[in-house]
């Protein structure tokens, strides 16, 4: 199979900096270029639609009955901040914090410079899909490039 050639994906900023530049290298390895492009829930699939891009992963369900979809990872909401500020939210009547996916902020946690706040109402996780038009798996590459993603990134 011939699979060389430009691979167009666009997704959150966050995601393709921190999740995916690993779960790529096989592709990378096997002669595939990748184009990368951010932007948010519409954008993915507004550019998935127009052909701009082949695949795309965005944390928003797909809506369009045109594109398919598959859960590719999912990553749990934590509350976060300077451990002196949870010192001092955890003393006071009232509370506030920045909620971020695990994924961004478990390195400061594990080197102290964030702490996780205990949430009084629970948890709660984000989930991420990868998102094509079905059309544009005609493409071997983009075939390809789908598989190996759904098999790196959900293993």
């Amino acid at each position: 199979m011939d699979i060389s050639g430009v691979l167009q994906i666009v997704g959150h900023a966050d995601f393709i900096a921190e999740i995916l530049s690993v779960p790529m290298l096989p592709l990378l390895e096997s002669g595939v270029k990748i184009r990368m492009h951010t932007g948010n829930g519409s954008m993915v699939s507004d550019m998935l639609l127009e052909g701009h891009c082949d695949l795309g992963i965005s944390a928003h369900p797909v809506l369009d009955d045109r594109l398919k979809s598959e859960l590719i990872y999912t990553s749990k909401l934590l509350p976060v901040a300077a451990p002196s500020t949870v010192k001092r939210i955890l003393s006071a009547q009232d509370f506030g914090w920045s909620v971020m996916p695990e994924f961004l902020c478990q390195q400061q946690i594990a080197q102290s410079e964030l702490m996780e706040i205990p949430s009084p109402v629970g948890t709660h996780e984000i989930h991420y899909y990868l998102i094509w038009l079905p059309s544009a798996l005609r493409q071997v590459r983009v075939a390809h490039a789908r598989q190996t993603l759904l098999t790196q990134l959900w293993s």
